[in-house]
């Protein structure tokens, strides 16, 4: 989506990636090629654009989708974005756990590192100026990386263990092996599932950039965030009535419920929301800025929009690299709702949003933000 051919609208290259027959492209690596590879210690070479070269099961995979979309071939990097802004993917690092970022951008929390601290900041350890636990591909590695594709950046974020290998990182250059370990990424979800911690760590900065241009730039529209969290199963965090006390026989089991929700979508769009909610300088120096940030947060509280299924009776079908066709039309279909207000509370389904008991109507919205309806309707 942020990377396709700009000759076509963009859902039609995410539909043709998610075809089975890139998944049928792994089941043969993996028969054909990698198991044989490690029993007798033979690479089978397959064909590309580069010529004939050793791919694993994932490698194949991405030959598939840059065959699909040929702008996924391009070298990845900051110079080109797609119409969602730049971009952050989310990988993680086998074994010590780090999170990993393949970003377009650089990314730092501000803080000052050590000045011996270069091969902390490759460890996710220690005083460094990256995000907590994590580390910056492209500031750590990128002259390990240069010849990294669209294709491949998007691969190392999603590699889960057994459908395909991990990724490795390895740098050959003899000044930067010695601080540099070999990275093996899998899938950036074992990290953090939905990828709200990465936004969370470095929102801060971000609103301090914003901060700055609207003190810098009084006279021009200011500059007012907003978060709009994507998600292609139906919400888990609606907001419900606490729960009654536990039998102390059961005490230490109710409480083993409470780190995951310390981690929870819910819990990390709060710690946004409080993020974001001030991105104005002095008023003195942006008068116009906390109107605007007023007149947004009456439509769009707290800056948080989240787009999501809505809960319905129906079989759960498979989500993956593959999507069934019952999948994309169940998306298709969310996203209409979403999109067109019959996620709004005005238009209550009785089955899943029976009126409250003083006669009003109960939101069905998650956690009681809004929908992308009412996003679109105020940038309308």
């Amino acid at each position: 989506m942020s990377r396709g051919d700009d000759n076509k609208p963009r859902i039609g290259d995410a539909e043709l990636l998610a075809t089975p027959d890139a998944l049928s492209m792994a089941l043969a690596g993996l028969l054909g090629g990698d198991l044989f590879a490690g029993s007798s210690g033979l690479n089978i070479p397959s064909d590309g654009d580069d010529g004939f070269a050793w791919r694993d099961r994932a490698g194949l995979m991405e030959r598939f989708w840059e065959s699909k979309v040929a702008a996924l071939k391009q070298p990845y990097g900051k110079d080109v974005s797609g119409p969602g802004g730049l971009l952050v993917l989310n990988s993680a690092m086998a074994g010590r756990g780090c999170r990993v970022l393949i970003s377009q951008v650089e990314l730092k929390s501000g803080l000052e590192p050590r000045a011996d601290a270069d091969q902390d900041r490759a460890n996710c350890s220690g005083q460094t100026a990256q995000p907590a636990a994590s580390i910056d591909l492209q500031d750590a590695y990128g002259p390990c990386v240069t010849l990294m594709s669209w294709a491949t950046a998007s691969m190392l974020s999603a590699r889960f263990p057994t459908v395909t290998p991990g990724g490795r990182i390895s740098c050959a250059a003899a000044d930067l092996a010695k601080t540099r370990p070999d990275l093996q990424l899998i899938d950036g979800g074992y990290a953090e599932t939905s990828g709200l911690g990465t936004l969370a760590d470095i929102a801060p900065m971000l609103v301090q950039v914003v901060r700055t241009y609207n003190q810098t730039n009084p006279t021009k529209a200011p500059v007012v965030p907003i978060v709009l969290f994507l998600e292609d199963a139906a919400r888990g965090d609606i907001v419900e009535t606490p729960q009654g006390l536990s039998a102390e026989l059961f005490v230490p089991l109710a409480g083993l419920h409470a780190k995951a929700v310390q981690v929870s979508s819910g819990t990390l769009l709060q710690r946004l929301a409080t993020s974001i909610a001030d991105p104005c300088p002095p008023v003195a120096a942006a008068p116009n800025c906390q109107k605007a940030v007023h007149a947004l947060r009456t439509s769009v509280p707290h800056g948080i929009v989240i787009a999501a299924p809505l809960t319905r009776p129906s079989v759960e079908a498979p989500l993956g690299w593959t999507l069934s066709g019952d999948s994309v039309t169940r998306l298709k279909d969310a996203l209409t709702v979403q999109a067109t207000g019959n996620c709004d509370p005005k238009h209550p389904e009785p089955e899943q949003n029976p009126d409250g008991p003083d006669g009003t109507e109960k939101p069905i919205r998650p956690g009681a933000y809004v929908c992308l309806h009412q996003l679109l309707h105020t940038l309308n």
